[in-house]
């Protein structure tokens, strides 16, 4: 298989996990046997089936990973195996990762245990094999060190047989690399992190350097202007109790300037940032999520700082697609923590339909964002431009902004290839030449 996309990469990989799970129903058919001490006819043939199942597997998994190989050796982008590399996980490691998230999105009925990842996903006929693929899931390994995978309980993973799954910012990630989306994430290296350790910073930009349609910027600057001052004048405490927070809802593509305007709307109230990454949240123990949660509102409240939470559909997705009890505790506390938060939070997603829908109602004001149009373009290419550099006067920014249809993303990854081309050649002006040169690439 000539692997080039990542919709190949998963297709093929989730064939190969049929037959893992047709595998699991016959290593069922032999423990049955083997519980009731019988040698009779059905466990040798069970046992047959086994040994040909186990070397198919074998040759289409071998066959699978030097495809991988090949493919990465050519240049091809595969976001999973960026995961795994910044992660440092083996090839047992993204084995169960890809089984994990195979289960959760075609079969997420059945649950899957520790250690019988470990009889169920190890085919290989070695004992260095079955040890390394046995450390693999201890709880100091990468998948749990780094909360890749959860545990529901405390306790060691390979003595407590507990259900294994992966953690809601994994599984949003992952499921967007599924899709060909490079959905950021970076989990964390430690189980519970203090999210009081976490820095705050100065907002990066203000409400001129976000090119929006002006009736949104006036929505906005609407919400919070009210929320900094007035309301209190007017006794609105005295009467509702919950839900006088400013609470903000971007959603849209990537690269729509969300995130920008989430630092605009700190910087015109006059405050900080406290940014949360969702991993910083989510904890390997069924329990921690929750109060991390909590944790969290209550910093931003004592540091006087704008929370904002970005990928927020990993934590607030819609409470009945969800199986497991966890899952929807999560939500449950979010929501709770959101009515009674009353400073200024911002939530950003790409993914709004995959909300629960009791968040509505808790939002002030929920902002589309959509790829700019050709009246939009041009001035975003302008505002990327530094106050160093001299613009030639051959630029012309409408050309640009008819001639390239891109997001905010892209055109500024256009300039700084055109001031990579600058610094190169250690000039201060910027031509079209440039322009053009930096959105080709």
């Amino acid at each position: 298989m000539d692997i080039r996309t990542d919709q190949h990469y998963f297709g093929e990989y989730f064939t190969l996990c049929e037959f893992y799970l047709n595998r699991r129903g016959i290593l069922e058919k032999v423990w049955e046997n083997v519980r009731e001490n019988s040698c009779e006819g059905e466990y040798w043939a069970a046992l047959k089936e086994l040994k040909k199942i186990d070397a198919f597997i074998r040759e289409e998994s071998q066959s699978f990973w030097c495809d991988v190989n090949a493919a990465k050796e050519r240049g091809v982008r595969l976001l999973f195996e960026e995961f795994a590399q910044v992660n440092g996980l083996g090839t047992f490691e993204k084995k169960t990762a890809l089984f994990i998230l195979y289960m959760d999105l075609f079969h997420p009925v059945h649950c899957i245990k520790a250690n019988e990842l470990v009889s169920l996903l190890d085919v290989e006929t070695s004992w260095d094999s079955k040890l390394k693929a046995h450390n693999a899931l201890m709880p100091e390994c990468a998948l749990f060190k780094r909360n890749i995978l959860v545990l529901k309980e405390k306790g060691c993973g390979m003595d407590r047989n507990d259900e294994v799954a992966l953690n809601p910012a994994t599984r949003s990630a992952l499921t967007g690399f599924v899709s060909g989306i490079a959905v950021e994430i970076l989990p964390v290296v430690k189980e519970s992190p203090a999210v009081e350790s976490v820095d705050l910073r100065d907002p990066e930009y203000g409400m001129d350097d976000v090119i929006l349609p002006q009736k949104i910027k006036e929505d906005v600057l609407f919400h919070i202007d009210a929320w900094k001052g007035g309301l209190g004048e007017l006794g609105v405490h005295e009467k509702i109790k919950k839900g006088r927070g400013a609470i903000f809802l971007f959603y849209g593509p990537p690269g729509t300037g969300k995130s920008m305007l989430a630092d605009a709307v700190a910087r015109r109230v006059g405050k900080k940032v406290y940014q949360v990454a969702l991993p910083q949240v989510t904890a390997r123990f069924f329990g921690d999520t929750e109060k991390n949660i909590s944790n969290l509102f209550k910093t931003a409240m004592s540091k006087d700082a704008v929370l904002c939470f970005d990928e927020a559909d990993s934590l607030l997705y819609n409470r009945q697609s969800m199986i497991h009890e966890r899952d929807i505790a999560f939500v449950n506390v979010m929501l709770q923590e959101i009515e009674r938060f009353e400073g200024v939070l911002c939530l950003t997603t790409n993914l709004d339909n995959a909300l629960d829908p009791a968040l509505e109602r808790r939002v002030s004001l929920k902002v589309r964002f959509t790829p700019p149009d050709q009246a939009l373009r041009p001035g975003i290419w302008r505002t990327h431009i530094p106050p160093k550099v001299t613009i030639a006067p051959d630029v012309d920014f409408d050309e640009l902004g008819r001639k390239f249809v891109m997001s905010g993303g892209y055109i500024k990854n256009a300039v700084l290839n055109a001031l990579r081309r600058l610094a190169q050649d250690k000039r201060t002006v910027i031509t079209m030449d440039d322009l053009l040169f930096g959105a080709r690439m």
